[in-house]
């Protein structure tokens, strides 16, 4: 993939997190390191269900952060934290809740 197919496929990210550009020039096959930490609502707080560590590449973090307009529009809630990394100041946690709002999903990313 070119960086101009980059572009084109990713218009959301990089306008709404644009240091993730940089990220594509910076060789998008290394690896960053996803915790996926996964929680259900019992009464009124949230219980831990299923924690997943593995290796992503850059292809699937932005896939992650550029479906976030489709969850959203399925009536979702998506909460995007940024913070400073060696790569920028580029998103790290996405916390996602489903519309029932019974189920939540953190994701952690580590560069």
């Amino acid at each position: 993939m070119t960086y101009r197919e980059f572009r084109e496929t990713y218009k959301y990210m990089i306008k709404n997190y644009p240091m993730t550009a940089e990220l594509w020039q910076d060789k998008p096959e290394k690896y960053i390191t996803l915790t996926t930490i996964r929680y259900e609502k019992v009464g009124t707080q949230w219980k831990e269900t299923e924690r997943k560590t593995e290796q992503v590449d850059f292809i699937t973090y932005a896939n992650i952060f550029d479906a976030i307009p489709f969850f959203k529009g399925l009536g979702g809630r998506e909460i995007v934290s940024k913070s400073y990394t060696r790569k920028g100041y580029i998103p790290t946690e996405l916390n996602s809740i489903n519309p029932t709002r019974t189920e939540k999903t953190l994701r952690i990313f580590e560069f």
